[in-house]
């Protein structure tokens, strides 16, 4: 179906688990086409950037998916696909986000 967002979506994290990162790209790209701000999109891009060590783009993915309402401080804290990402002095920034006033993970 070409205006199921979920199929794409689930298509382009499948590839990059698999590590087919050129694929995976293009079908959450797609994904993206029909939600550009869907956060389950925005952080399966964060993890395809950061597992291809791309990390600029990883984070500015990541700040999207954090914008727009994701908020799995685990994931972003702990997940060895995010290694790349926990690097980038901005993290500390994010992670803090994803906590509320309290110091709690929100």
């Amino acid at each position: 179906d070409p205006d199921n967002y979920w199929s794409f979506y689930l298509l382009g994290d499948t590839y990059t688990t698999l590590g087919r990162y050129d694929e995976a790209v293009i079908e959450l790209n797609r994904a993206f086409r029909l939600d550009p701000e869907n956060y389950y999109g925005l952080i399966a891009m964060a993890r395809l950037y950061s597992l291809r060590g791309e990390t600029e783009e990883a984070i500015q993915y990541l700040i999207r998916a954090v914008d727009n309402g994701y908020g799995d401080y685990d994931y972003v804290s702990g997940s060895s696909d995010l290694e790349n990402v926990r690097e980038d002095p901005r993290i500390e920034t994010i992670l803090d986000r994803l906590k509320d006033g309290t110091g709690n993970v929100r």
